[in-house]
């Protein structure tokens, strides 16, 4: 079975990782023809997670799941273990007795609850009932006004509910939640370009080793051991930044040797490795690369302009993104299987992870 599955951070306010939003798909279609499409997300979900690893997803943490009404109704919670999952009811769900009552169920037997794109609405008595049974409240930023927010936050804090900003992007933004309560934020990774998040020692360290191995023909083994020997490499933010530019940069070495590549190898994996420098180092990437001695296409890759490694590079963060429809458009560009992608792309979150275990 084709199981997709990205991953996204969920930051606490204080920038540390407090769990991953987990996207999933199976196969192009999304569901198998014989059944219906939530029996299949369901069969995509228990399969994909149990033969992928929750935990090798997670590295540990607990995941938000999304689950529709019809999968509620299946039970199909009940087959994770309760500090593993945080259950994401969709802001489509009918919010009824029924509903309310497996909500219910799942709380008693442990699960946490979230509510995602919520705003209490106090026209339907249901609403506040459902605020009762969450744990965590997900209000999204960017679809939302500060006037609409303001009744659900007062409610959440009433009611000792966690609140989880979405969609933060800017450095305002995050301020403003944090004043009004809330404990975690969601899609972070445009922030750190901001210096009040980034500790100056470490931001010098990162760019005067970068500087100096450009100028001595950089090699990957060097730049990996720069990560682990990092000073203050405990900020959960920065791990993860670092994080996602490892798994980004071997799965770019994997589909090099894959496409026979082989003695461009080297040259992919810099692509993938440097494609957050600019938000590590909170500098243009014109900038960065101005400075080293980068070959051409992988500066061209890292400007956005389109060649072999730019469309690599597409290819990985739109499964990062769970961006399937464009996942699909690179993979038949560049003419790479879905079942390999899949298993290149969980080789290199597994390699990532053995590679930063402490």
């Amino acid at each position: 079975m084709e199981v997709f599955v990205a991953r996204q951070p969920i930051f606490t306010k204080e920038k540390g990782i407090f769990a991953y939003e987990l996207l999933y798909r199976n196969g192009r279609e999304n569901q198998f023809p014989p059944i219906n499409g939530d029996e299949a997300t369901a069969s995509v979900i228990i399969n994909g997670f149990l033969n992928i690893g929750i935990d090798e997803l997670s590295n540990g943490k607990p995941c938000f799941i999304n689950f529709t009404e019809n999968l509620l109704h299946l039970r199909l919670p009940a087959y994770f273990q309760q500090n593993k999952i945080i259950i994401e009811i969709l802001e489509s769900i009918e919010l009824n007795k029924e509903m309310l009552d497996i909500c219910k169920e799942l709380k008693h037997m442990g699960y946490q609850i979230a509510l995602d794109d919520f705003l209490l609405n106090e026209e339907n008595p249901y609403s506040y009932l459902f605020m009762e049974q969450a744990d965590i409240i997900k209000v999204d930023f960017r679809e939302t006004t500060e006037e609409s927010r303001c009744i659900t936050e007062k409610a959440a804090i009433e009611l000792n509910i966690k609140l989880l900003a979405e969609k933060i992007e800017t450095k305002e933004e995050f301020e403003l939640a944090v004043k009004n309560g809330y404990t975690y934020s969601y899609k972070l990774l445009k922030l750190i370009n901001s210096p009040a998040f980034r500790p100056e020692n470490k931001i010098n360290s990162i760019r005067h080793a970068v500087v100096l191995l450009g100028f001595t023909e950089i090699k990957k083994w060097i730049y990996i051991l720069l990560v682990r020997g990092m000073p203050g490499a405990k900020n959960e933010w920065y791990e993860e930044i670092m994080n996602i530019s490892l798994i980004r940069a071997k799965m770019c070495e994997y589909i090099a040797i894959h496409k026979n590549q082989q003695n461009k190898a080297s040259s992919y994996f810099m692509t993938g490795m440097f494609s957050l420098m600019d938000t590590l180092l909170g500098a243009t990437m014109e900038e960065i690369l101005s400075s080293l001695p980068l070959q051409e296409d992988i500066c061209d890759a890292l400007k956005g302009r389109s060649n072999i490694m730019r469309d690599i590079l597409d290819l990985i963060i739109s499964i990062e993104q769970g961006e399937w429809e464009r996942m699909i458009f690179y993979s038949e560009k560049l003419d790479i299987k879905d079942e390999v992608i899949l298993e290149l792309y969980n080789r290199s979150i597994n390699w990532s992870s053995d590679l930063t275990k402490v």
